[in-house]
């Protein structure tokens, strides 16, 4: 990855991830790239856009997606990088990924459609709040897909965009927990847990209750 320009390290970087996490600090390596794009944008040069992949220190894997253009994402070979806690600065922009993620996410299935969200999120945390989200102008911008033709690059950005809308547009229920995790070396990251549904909650509790019978069946025929 080349970066053209660099951004205000003030400016809100994520890295969206799948997994729980509950403790108030991680430690995470990068593992290595998941299928993707090669594209420009304002502030890349020839930046291999997709999905990443980070490991924590029990082997779970974690598939992420970064986009603090003003930082790098760790490396394998830096090893372990720890991650504390965080929280948004932007109540919008919090809103907005909620939306996107509970509209696209688990639509996803080429390593175009990984670029394209990926491109979205940047849309997200780095548009003016003044600016339209649109992919094709403003202060953060898709330039080219690398040696795309301009009908690929019309169509690239027709789903960013599309994405982008979608966000935009939900009203329903959030589906993701969404936390925020900050490293000052390196890109900071966003997990994203599921939500479970009411359904699920309520199968667990019948397997709880369930559970709690059989106990007491057993401690009555000890006694």
């Amino acid at each position: 990855m080349r970066i053209k320009k660099s951004l205000s390290v003030a400016a809100l970087g994520l890295c969206i991830a799948g997994g729980a996490l509950a403790e108030n600090s991680i430690e995470l390596q990068f593992a290595g790239g998941a299928p993707g794009a090669l594209l420009s944008t304002s502030d890349t040069y020839n930046y291999l856009t997709g999905g990443l992949n980070f490991t924590d220190r029990n082997g779970a894997s974690f598939a992420a997606y970064c986009v603090e253009l003003s930082q790098d994402h760790a490396l394998k070979s830096n090893g372990f990088q720890s991650y504390t806690l965080s929280t948004f600065s932007d109540a919008g922009q919090a809103r907005l990924l909620q939306g996107l993620f509970s509209s696209a996410y688990g639509s996803l299935s080429s390593g175009l459609d990984q670029a394209a969200f990926q491109t979205a999120v940047w849309e997200i945390t780095h548009e003016s709040k003044s600016n339209k989200l649109d992919v094709s102008g403003g202060d953060f911008f898709f330039d080219s897909l690398t040696n795309g033709a301009l009908a690929d690059n019309t169509a690239f950005i027709s789903k960013a965009n599309g994405y982008l809308a979608a966000a935009a547009e939900y009203t329903g229920s959030d589906l993701y927990t969404i936390t925020r995790w900050s490293n000052k070396d390196y890109q900071d990251l966003l997990t994203v847990t599921a939500v479970p549904e009411p359904s699920s909650f309520a199968l667990m509790a019948a397997g709880l209750f369930g559970f709690g019978l059989v106990a007491r069946r057993r401690l009555k025929q000890a006694e």
